[in-house]
């Protein structure tokens, strides 16, 4: 835990510095959104912007960030055997929750995870150069449908920056306060650019988590790893 606050801050420094310059990889991840119609629609990076950006995908703004905080804390207590041997760093189960529980402390993997399976919807994870993450939030035992209609599951879309920096993902023309609508389907055609290692996003990588399976697949590809989406 001390070592990746340590390195999360030194992110954060860095991106201090360098605030009021718009980088190369600002604009190229903006040009790679683009090609799928989609914008990055920033939240303040407070230590709570997983959660004011699943807000704003799933409420229209990010004012509930703390209460799906709360929720996702909530959910992770009450499925403990899925969540804790994924706890990172050597951290006890009730000191991480605890620590999720407080205003301002970072999430990652397991929030994602916890909000997904929660809602029973799919959340997108976009970066720079590199194929989405999809973090499916039915299980195995949750005997819907939805496995053999991924169309009919509702899909938040956000961004991951810097490795300590979450948004949300809009479409180009949304400028509204009303929840997102973004739905990206894996078998849409790759777009080309000049960028040799660009990913427009349409490639996804497919995660599935429930209390006996837990796998990662590269949709389209031959990747398989065990356990939680790691950018």
């Amino acid at each position: 835990m001390a070592r990746k606050k340590d390195e999360r801050a030194a992110r954060k420094k860095e991106r201090k510095v360098t605030s009021n310059v718009v980088s190369a990889d600002d604009k190229s991840f903006a040009a790679q959104l683009e090609l799928m119609g989609l914008k990055v629609r920033e939240v303040i990076g407070d230590g709570n912007c997983l959660f004011r950006a699943l807000a704003d995908q799933l409420d229209g703004d990010d004012h509930a960030h703390a209460r799906h905080r709360q929720d996702v804390v909530r959910y992770i207590t009450e499925h403990r055997a899925d969540f804790e041997p994924f706890i990172e760093d050597d951290v006890p189960f009730t000191q991480h929750v605890q620590n999720l529980a407080q205003d301002g402390t970072y999430a990652g993997n397991d929030s994602i995870v916890a909000f997904a399976r929660l809602h029973k919807l799919t959340v997108v994870i976009h970066q720079l150069d590199s194929p989405a993450w999809e973090v499916h939030g039915e299980t195995a035992d949750d005997g819907n449908s939805s496995k053999s209609s991924p169309s009919l599951v509702r899909q938040l879309h956000i961004s991951y920056h810097n490795g300590d920096h979450y948004a949300s993902v809009r479409r180009i023309q949304d400028h509204t306060d009303s929840p997102a609508n973004v739905h990206i389907s894996s078998q849409a055609p790759v777009t080309s650019t000049d960028r040799s290692t660009q990913h427009t996003g349409i490639e996804l990588v497919s995660f599935v988590m429930s209390p006996l399976r837990r796998h990662i697949r590269l949709l389209h590809g031959k990747i398989s790893f065990l356990g939680f989406f790691r950018p």
